[in-house]
């Protein structure tokens, strides 16, 4: 069963409100002078790198990762979608502790591993790539407790549910629910792609099997354009409760979604030094050199990262580089670029800025944990690059 957003609510009053206001940010959201912060009275420092020591298994260029908490001991997980395995390693001391592997084919199967969310010791949810339908629910020991948690009857009378899940926009268990984004299969080339129809995010509701369509869309003045591909979408974080952050590349804000007032804010979180940010009329280029020139050549931004731990935001840009015909040919050029981190505080008030060197640490291998942010230096340019040792490094707001 698919309900839309208004069945959240059954005031009309209540709706037209939020239709309203929806409406005012979209319009307006693209006219905002983007503020400059310059003094800062916090800085992002680093605290400690900790030494993954790997087998001969997990590959050294993972990029999700996630910091749990089992039975009093702290583990880091991170998805092998080479072997298709949840490999765990001890925060302790960085050894490697197990690993839940899973087959491609079978009853059981994962056919292509994409991501998974741990809600307590004998429940995790495990995910397939791009389809919801493979979800499987393991415990601690790796058995396989439901190997249908998403029934089919709703899968199939809604196929079209591109289940998106991993370091840009993990997938939460809330109430019983689980939150996800879908990838909008959209045609790039074409304008009216690009319109108020197409939604993002999903809730299903495993007690009463169910789906509910949350109303996150393009902004009103990304419609009817064409985008380039590289910044056309969002990455998201669930902060407090059911409050969802989502961060456009191309724009000096952040957008709050409240789940329980269903009401959206918007919240500058923009430096100057983040330059030139990602215009809104760069369109897409049929020439993919040309389209990666237009984003190798202008900062836009990427994650956005809560920290329940010290209720703080950490926002992600890319910084510009010089586009080199003869060495930059795919999307692997964006490890060449330095990038910065944005700290807010849960008033989405900007505290702390740093800017970190090309080369060295991934920009996409980042995650919170009870002592800080971290950040892999698996850079995949890193010269001092060793198979067997991952290096995660520590910051802390000080």
């Amino acid at each position: 069963m698919l309900h839309h957003f208004q069945d959240f609510n059954n005031s009309s009053m209540h709706l037209k409100c939020l239709i309203l206001l929806i409406s005012i940010f979209f319009i307006t959201s693209c006219h905002q002078d983007a503020p400059t912060y310059h003094d800062y009275n916090k800085t992002l420092t680093e605290k400690e790198t900790i030494r993954l020591q790997l087998d001969n298994i997990t590959p050294i260029d993972n990029t999700y990762f996630t910091f749990e908490r089992l039975n009093d001991t702290a583990f880091i997980f991170l998805t092998n979608v080479v072997y298709n395995s949840i490999d765990v390693y001890l925060r302790a001391n960085g050894a490697f502790y197990k690993r839940f592997k899973f087959d491609r084919e079978g009853p059981e199967s994962i056919p292509q591993l994409q991501d998974y969310t741990v809600v307590n010791e004998d429940s995790f949810f495990v995910f397939s790539k791009f389809h919801i339908v493979h979800t499987r629910l393991i415990n601690w020991n790796g058995t396989c407790k439901n190997t249908q948690p998403i029934p089919l009857k709703v899968a199939h009378a809604h196929p079209v549910i591109n289940h998106l899940s991993g370091s840009g926009g993990a997938t939460y268990f809330i109430e019983n629910s689980l939150f996800f984004m879908t990838f909008p299969l959209i045609d790039a080339k074409l304008p009216e792609s690009y319109n108020a129809s197409v939604k993002f995010e999903y809730c299903y509701d495993l007690i009463n099997d169910s789906l509910i369509l949350l109303p996150l869309t393009y902004p009103k003045h990304y419609h009817n354009k064409t985008q380039n591909r590289f910044v056309a979408n969002p990455y998201r974080d669930k902060g407090e409760d059911l409050q969802f952050v989502y961060s456009w590349p191309k724009e000096p804000y952040l957008l709050q979604y409240d789940g329980k007032k269903q009401r959206f804010y918007v919240h500058d979180a923009h430096d100057t030094r983040i330059s030139p940010l990602f215009s809104s009329n760069i369109a897409y280029q049929p020439e993919s050199e040309k389209e990666l020139k237009n984003t190798l050549e202008h900062a836009f931004y990427m994650r956005i990262l809560y920290d329940k731990y010290r209720k703080l935001y950490y926002r992600v840009a890319l910084l510009p580089i010089a586009f080199d015909k003869k060495r930059h040919t795919s999307y692997m050029a964006n490890f060449e670029r330095p990038f910065a981190i944005i700290v807010l505080d849960e008033a989405f008030q900007a505290i702390a800025f740093r800017k970190f060197p090309a080369n060295l640490y991934n920009h996409y291998s980042l995650f919170v944990g009870a002592d800080g942010l971290y950040i892999a230096k698996n850079n995949p340019n890193r010269k001092e690059l060793h198979e067997e040792i991952l290096e995660l490094t520590v910051f802390a707001v000080q």
